[in-house]
């Protein structure tokens, strides 16, 4: 069995000549023990070797604090009792983010916008601030001064452009801080299946995101998506709005749907999700066309596990997908060779703010924008572009659709997915409900007295 270990300060001094200040050639020419401020703490725990069966002694230090030394003796206890221990290979935390990065990338395990997120906080934060550690010295106390540092307010800030144009705050959010803690987390979870390091100092909760908070999703009434669909019966893109209320697609599904992929004149419309167009960052080329996209790409497959998934088309999505062909076959007709032929439901339109032709993949940022403006012309509460799934699922389980069949329609992996993320309630269907829950209520009559009036039906 090894030895329970133990923690010890050393000081700068330990081990150095008295007159030269250089590492001493014996203890009788080394300084004693120093009791200075200066140093830090090591631990150091008896082990057998893996090979030979002896017992040998291992310690580590640089630790700055006697309590992030007792954290690094206990990970190293741990990897003892699981028989095997951690090595980092030479690895710092830069060169480990850059190895995992470069191996994400390569395997196509994640989506471009996974990868994209990744690398911003590995170069704008976790390398900076942790890469000069070796990896298997990097404590949990590490990672929250970092948290710490990120959520203290910087006026310099305000000078920078933000990921999407604008100003950056003075102050990251919570949310944003705990994002850059999840990176670090996965970056270290894979070393950790890699037994480079004996635990992932980045899991659990830290004080610096205490404040973390989801957003409280909105969504449309009926009668308010009815008079959202009223009012942009005129716009280019009132298919795409009424697609995206009735079926809950993504954005990416939506701007990917393939004609070829969409049956209107069957028994039972529908559309199947094939492939999606994804915001990304630069130039990505395109097989279609052989030249490249700025800001988006076309991707194959679904976005999560549940993979390729049939859509049902009600009638009101099928006579506005159908008068949408026909304005679509006219102008390719119209632009001739200046149509750029991609096979696309919802292409880039004839007032294009690119290079691109007509045809060509849609930016997604300007879809978002575009239904930002619509949204804003109606007297009606504001909703992002995602939160018309978050309705378009609301409907399906007012209308009395399993929750099962709700996340086979809207591409969820598990219902319970869809139970504890998109199922909102509708406010008429909840009041009958209520309602009806109440009139189960029989009112006793009082002995020598008439019956108690029922409050449910608006008794005083």
């Amino acid at each position: 069995m090894a030895g329970q270990g133990s923690v010890f300060k050393r000081c700068m001094h330990d081990g150095k000549a008295k007159e030269t200040g250089r590492p001493a050639t014996s203890k009788r020419k080394a300084i004693p023990a120093c009791r200075c401020d200066g140093g830090s703490w090591w631990w150091r725990v008896d082990a057998p070797d893996a090979v030979t069966g002896r017992r040998k002694q291992m310690q580590r230090g640089q630790y700055p604090t006697k309590e992030a030394a007792l954290d690094g003796l206990d990970d190293i206890r741990q990897q003892l009792r699981r028989g095997v221990i951690a090595d980092d290979g030479g690895h710092t935390v830069k060169t480990w983010l850059e190895e995992w990065l470069i191996e994400g990338i390569r395997d196509g395990s994640w989506e471009p916008t996974t990868a994209d997120g990744y690398r911003r906080d590995v170069d704008a934060y976790l390398s900076p601030m942790l890469g000069h550690l070796r990896l298997r010295d990097l404590q949990r106390a590490h990672v929250a001064s970092m948290l710490t540092e990120l959520a203290k307010p910087d006026e310099t800030r305000t000078s920078r452009k933000g990921m999407r144009g604008g100003s950056a705050v003075v102050k990251r959010s919570p949310s944003t801080i705990d994002r850059v803690r999840r990176t670090l987390r996965s970056a270290l979870g894979a070393a950790l299946l890699d037994d480079k390091i004996g635990h992932n100092p980045a899991a659990g909760k830290f004080k610096a995101t205490a404040g973390r908070t989801q957003h409280a999703a909105s969504w449309w009434q009926p009668d308010e998506l009815q008079l959202f669909l009223d009012h942009v019966t005129d716009d280019p893109d009132v298919a795409l709005w009424t697609l995206i209320a009735m079926t809950g697609l993504r954005r990416s599904e939506a701007l990917g749907l393939r004609w070829t992929d969409v049956d209107m004149d069957g028994r039972q419309p529908g559309l199947l999700v094939m492939q999606r167009c994804l915001a990304v960052n630069g130039l990505h080329p395109c097989g279609l066309c052989g030249g490249s996209h700025r800001g988006r790409m076309l991707r194959p497959g679904a976005k999560s596990e549940a993979g390729a998934r049939w859509v049902p088309l009600v009638s009101l999505v099928v006579v506005e997908m159908e008068a949408h062909r026909e304005k679509q076959r006219e102008m390719a007709r119209r632009l001739g060779d200046h149509w750029s032929e991609h096979g696309l439901v919802f292409p880039q339109g004839d007032r294009r703010r690119s290079m691109d032709l007509p045809g060509a993949p849609r930016r997604p940022d300007e879809v978002t924008k575009r239904h930002e403006q619509l949204v804003s012309e109606v007297a009606l509460p504001t909703i992002v572009l995602h939160e018309m799934r978050h309705g378009a699922v609301s409907l399906l389980a007012a209308a009395g659709m399993p929750v099962d069949q709700i996340a086979l329609i809207v591409g969820h992996s598990t219902q319970e997915v869809t139970k504890a993320i998109y199922l909102h309630g509708v406010k008429s269907t909840l009041a009958v409900h209520a309602k009806a829950a109440a009139d189960l209520l029989k009112p006793q009559a009082p002995p020598g007295g008439s019956a108690r009036p029922n409050r449910s039906d608006g008794g005083s």
